[in-house]
């Protein structure tokens, strides 16, 4: 089991040997200027390398890491990008992506009002909440507008399945659904 060390400092967070549950949890922390990040992927026959990532938000927005319509950053599965969600000093949110191979993290278009994104199983489509449709939306890596997938409500996150089937709540106080990713 992998453990987690957060230490707080300029705000910048250090996290050692991070799992998907410990990079759930580190990303509730307020992350404003900058997140380090060290990776280490474990599989039976070999020990991949550690991915060291300084991301800085973008210029002009701030990480939107916590409160009600916000989201962790969150790492796709092929370890090789991360998504997470920005507000502008007005409180709009869009959401982001970062290759580790780039330099910059760049906005998705038409993702106004993204909250609480995740990855699909290849890596190659980002989910997120819409604030301002109330719908689940699916965007591709590559910046084509997002589909819509279904209404959603005040979901809290999902996750998508190698079946390509969506599970999520729309709400607290609601039953857990599920949705093909294709609508």
């Amino acid at each position: 089991a992998a453990a987690i060390r957060a230490e707080r400092a300029d705000d910048v967070i250090t996290v050692d040997q991070l799992s998907a549950a410990a990079l759930v949890e580190a990303g509730r922390h307020n992350w404003n200027a900058a997140a380090v990040l060290f990776m280490n992927y474990f599989s039976e026959s070999r020990k991949l390398p550690t991915i060291q990532a300084l991301i800085a938000s973008p210029k002009g927005v701030n990480f939107h890491s916590f409160g009600q319509w916000s989201g962790p950053v969150v790492v796709s599965p092929d370890g090789s990008m991360f998504a997470f969600v920005c507000a502008t000093p007005e409180g709009k949110t869009a959401l982001y992506l970062r290759r580790l191979d780039a330099g910059n993290a760049v906005l998705l278009p038409g993702t106004d009002g993204a909250y609480y994104p995740f990855w699909s199983h290849d890596s190659k489509w980002i989910a997120f909440f819409s604030t301002v449709t109330n719908k689940l939306k699916k965007v591709d890596i590559a910046g084509n507008p997002p589909i819509t997938i279904c209404d959603a409500g005040n979901s809290r996150g999902g996750t998508w399945g190698s079946n390509d089937i969506i599970v999520f709540s729309a709400g607290p106080a609601h039953p857990v659904s599920s949705v093909p990713a294709s609508g």
